[in-house]
Formats: structure tokens, sequence, C-alpha cells
């Protein structure tokens, strides 16, 4: 079962990972339940080789 998570609209200043497809992503559960996305292909089919959090309280992502 998948939900969507909606957050606030984000200004285009604030960093966050490029569109991405085949990533690997997981959940931590603590206190601020965060999201962990690991490399994937961007949009040129070139492999993206980075990791991402995503704190879903805050909708903020760090690298």
């Amino acid at each position: 079962h998948w939900e969507s998570i909606k957050g606030p609209v984000v200004p285009s200043s604030v960093q966050c990972p490029v569109e991405r497809r085949y990533h690997a992503i997981t959940s931590i559960i603590s206190d601020s339940p965060t999201l962990v996305m690991i490399g994937g292909e961007g949009k040129d089919g070139q492999l993206v080789n980075d990791s991402w959090l995503l704190n879903t309280s805050q909708y903020q992502w760090s690298k």
C-alpha cells in the first residue's frame, strides 16, 4: 500500500536531489522520521552516485 507525501511548495533555491529512477529508498524510524535515497539513474541515463536524506517532518533534503 503506497501513500504519497505532499509537502509545501519548495523554492528553487532549496537543495534537493535530481530527478531519477532505479534508486534505492528506505526509511529510518526515529523521533524525526527520515527517508534515505541512494543512487539511481538520472534523466540523461547517467548513473547517479549520491545519497540523500529527507526529513519527512520538515520536508527538507540533505546530502
